[in-house]
């Protein structure tokens, strides 16, 4: 069965409808499913407690595709490893034990789970090997073996395909970009075989990566103009698409495909603090929207519907802004403690996960705030009270 879809605008399930008396109305007329991916339904309010709390600044978030996991990328190690994992059962957010190999030595730039199963974990990270893929089967979880060609530099961002058959990471150092071809994923060891460089590589240290929707375009942003590069994938070769016509102005600190592929958000180091261009036809069209002001944002990410576009903003607001195609409107904004550096929406839509640079580090939100008819902060649904 497809996964329900959230409407952030109604406050009502897409697709499916939900059945009958599996959900619940909050007053605000929107409603949420007891079967959430994420967590089960808990009066606002209430917060859960993990019973080991994040030891530091969080740089990276992601979620498995069943719900029941989060990870964090840390910026200092705590308990011994800059990875922490928790899992939500019901009423209770446990701490699992860190890796029992592979152990990131340094500070955690990004994430991702494999998109067709949760199993895997890619990281991309400060220190050699600069790139670690974790098989996080079960309670007890380790590094799988690395690839014989190692990124070139400290990891900033890594992607998974969306058939989960190629990984692609980005670094500090040329090529700027590395691709795997992921062999053997269902086997308790998996092989990663390096692609061959793109002719025309980023133009320096890059920051982010991710895959279109379709996965036949891979974009990466960079801190030297054009400062984005998208490159057109036919599941072997990597080629260059044409720059945007309108400069993107500022170095892109992450970025963010829409759902059906036809624009890309990005999330800007000042001056233009923003920018969302148009991407159809396997080329760039006019851009879309900017925002200036001379404000950073860190991360991007869209909701489900594509009508929604999420910005991590320097000022320490995650704006959550309507799009139609042409205008981005105010919408919501949520205040995590300190900068919020990444953004990981759970798959169903229902909750947005944010890693933020103060206690306690790591806050979900339930998106279904989103659909109130009147703009405002958005309902903290969990986050640590009492952080060492």
């Amino acid at each position: 069965m497809p996964l329900r879809r959230y409407d952030f605008f109604s406050g009502n399930d897409v697709y499916p409808k939900p059945r009958k008396g599996s959900e619940e109305t909050f007053a605000f007329g929107g409603k949420i499913s007891r079967a959430s991916r994420l967590l089960s339904y808990v009066p606002f309010g209430k917060k859960l407690l993990p019973d080991t709390n994040p030891a530091g600044d969080c740089w990276a978030i992601d979620i498995t595709r069943d719900g029941t996991l989060v990870a964090l990328g840390m910026g200092v190690a705590g308990d011994g490893s800059y990875l922490q994992r928790y899992k939500f059962n019901g009423d209770l957010i446990s701490w699992l034990v860190p890796p029992s190999s592979g152990n990131p030595t340094g500070p955690v730039y990004d994430m991702s789970y494999h998109p067709r199963t949760s199993e895997y974990m890619a990281i991309a990270h400060v220190n050699p090997p600069y790139l670690t893929v974790f098989n996080t089967y079960g309670v007890f979880w380790g590094a799988v073996t690395a690839p014989s060609i190692l990124p070139t530099g400290d990891g900033r961002g890594v992607s998974w395909s969306p058939d989960g058959k190629h990984l692609a990471v980005v670094h500090a150092t040329s090529p700027y970009l590395t691709v795997y071809r992921f062999d053997n994923p269902i086997t308790a060891s998996p092989t990663f075989t390096k692609l061959t460089s793109p002719v025309i590589l980023p133009t320096g240290d890059a920051y982010c990566v991710e895959w279109s929707p379709d996965g036949k375009y891979l974009a990466v942003g960079h801190v030297n103009a054009p400062y984005i590069t998208v490159y057109r994938f036919d599941g072997s070769t990597l080629t260059k698409v044409a720059n945007p016509t309108t400069s993107v102005g500022s170095a892109v600190r992450g970025l963010a495909w829409s759902p059906d592929g036809r624009y890309l958000s990005l999330a800007l180091l000042g001056g233009t603090s923003w920018a969302i261009y148009n991407f159809e036809y396997g080329s760039f069209g006019e851009r879309a929207s900017y925002g200036s002001g001379g404000s950073t944002n860190y991360d991007t990410i869209w909701s489900l519907d594509g009508r929604m576009v999420f910005f991590a903003n320097s000022g320490g607001a995650v704006y959550a802004n309507g799009f139609d195609g042409v205008r981005v409107t105010d919408g919501f904004y949520a205040l995590p403690n300190g900068t919020p550096i990444k953004l990981k929406l759970s798959e169903d839509g229902y909750f947005l996960a944010v890693a933020h640079t103060v206690a306690p580090y790591c806050s979900i939100y339930a998106a279904a705030t989103l659909g109130s008819p009147n703009p405002g902060p958005m309902l903290v649904l969990e986050q640590p009270s009492n952080v060492p």
